[in-house]
């Protein structure tokens, strides 16, 4: 039986005839598409990092500035004791995105359109990835927030520094106008103004949709809603994820992306073409593949609000 594995590998400048030549970094395409805020992961804090897990300072709230008297070393020691900054370490997995074409496109070469729409696919592609482990699948590398509250609190590879708040439905198949505005207040006592770039997250758009206010009329708001959303609930915009993690009861998720999740890329992240293995033989076909080294952590669970059914 035929070997069908796919070989993967780079393409050099020098490459063999029958090869093509392509850039190998696609970082700088992940953060252009990030920018686009099409998607909840294109809204949290993107980092470069060089090799291996990187360590981060996280800001949990606002820590202000202090008058002391000069040279008061108590004033200053207490002042340090008091800033309100954690650190913690962002491990690595690898995480691939996969386009496959025809031999017969390929034959006419690869234009510049075709480099860009690529890198543009999978550079999408893996965000979708990253968004995917952050609100469905489970691996050590990119954190689920469902997950959050049950992970370490200590260790080399610590995963939180305090739980997540939880709101809790009376019902189990929805949720309540009290179960939003609960969720709201909590996100507006916090310091730091984490509503300002704070988005909705469901899984079924209904969840919200089927929710009324004080006049009877729907609390999702359809009008002037932001790009790629939507709607919006009291103003914030609303995006909907591919799926929840299965078993969490999860309605809804009331996030500050940017302030709540920080994800780290290694910067030398690949463009791979393959072309001439034993699967792309037998299938005429080309294949790309963005090849990057991410992982992601919940770095201000105070940024977050779960909203659970019963």
């Amino acid at each position: 039986m035929e070997n069908t594995q796919i070989e993967i590998r780079a393409v050099k400048t020098d490459a063999t005839p029958g090869q093509q030549t392509i850039p190998t970094i696609i970082y700088d395409k992940v953060i252009e598409v990030a920018e686009q805020k099409a998607s909840v992961a294109s809204r949290v804090n993107i980092v470069d990092t060089k090799a291996g897990p990187l360590k981060i300072l996280a800001n949990m709230s606002t820590t202000p500035a202090k008058v002391i008297d000069e040279l008061s070393n108590q004033e200053l020691q207490a002042l340090i004791k008091n800033l309100d900054y954690k650190s913690m370490n962002i491990p690595h997995g690898r995480l691939l995105s996969v386009i496959e074409s025809s031999k017969q496109y390929m034959e006419h070469g690869i234009t510049d359109e075709f480099r860009e729409y690529l890198k543009q696919e999978l550079a999408n592609d893996l965000l979708l990835g990253i968004e995917d482990y952050m609100f469905n699948s489970e691996h050590s590398a990119i954190q689920n927030i469902f997950l959050h509250n049950a992970s370490p609190d200590s260790g080399y590879f610590m995963s939180k520094f305090e739980d997540i708040k939880i709101v809790a439905s009376a019902s189990a198949t929805s949720l309540s106008f009290t179960n939003l505005e609960e969720a709201y207040d909590l996100f507006a006592n916090q310091s730091g103004n984490l509503s300002e770039e704070a988005v909705w997250v469901v899984e079924n758009i209904k969840m919200l949709s089927s929710i009324k206010d004080g006049t009877g009329a729907s609390v999702l708001k359809r009008e002037n809603r932001a790009p790629h959303s939507a709607g919006s609930v009291f103003g914030i915009p609303v995006f909907k994820t591919a799926k929840f993690t299965a078993g969490q009861k999860a309605g809804a998720v009331l996030i500050n992306p940017k302030k709540a999740y920080q994800v780290a890329v290694k910067k030398d992240a690949n463009f791979v073409h393959v072309n001439s293995d034993t699967y792309t033989g037998l299938n005429g076909s080309d294949i790309f593949i963005g090849d990057a080294y991410a992982g992601g952590r919940v770095v201000n669970p105070r940024a977050i609000v779960i909203l659970k059914t019963a």
